[in-house]
């Protein structure tokens, strides 16, 4: 797995040092070649989402287990898809409307866990009245 991530990180690095200085050349080949390297790392992000996806399916987990799994990833989701529209706000030169991004998707993440928290003060309130 280690050696998919330096695969994934030599692309994007080359990618990006090629793009730089072939937009300073041509603008257009540039921008196609970063493009392309934003399409392998995807490709790659997407192949270890896949690898991910089969190892929890050969977990066997119970389903309230697996509904905590699914939880959990559905957050990791709402991160990367905020950080990405945050940096791009910022390449933009509109780090107000980043911050704003940031801030909505750590609302998401709070209101989607927010059952989960309730279950587990349920569950610590059973556990205290055992005792």
């Amino acid at each position: 797995m280690e050696s998919e991530v330096l695969k994934i990180c030599a692309v994007a690095v080359l990618c990006a040092l090629v793009g730089v200085m072939l937009g300073k050349l041509t603008g257009s080949i540039g921008v196609a070649v970063r493009l392309a390297g934003l399409a392998l790392v995807l490709g790659g992000c997407a192949v270890l989402l896949g690898e991910l996806m089969e190892r929890i399916g050969e977990w066997g987990l119970e389903q309230s287990v697996a509904d905590y799994t699914s939880l959990m990833l559905r957050a990791l989701g709402i991160g990367v898809v905020c950080r990405v529209c945050s940096d791009i706000c910022r390449d933009c030169g509109e780090g107000t409307v980043a911050s704003a991004v940031e801030s909505a998707g750590k609302l998401a993440i709070i209101l989607l866990s927010a059952s989960a928290v309730g279950d587990i003060i349920k569950l610590a309130a059973e556990l205290t009245d055992k005792f």
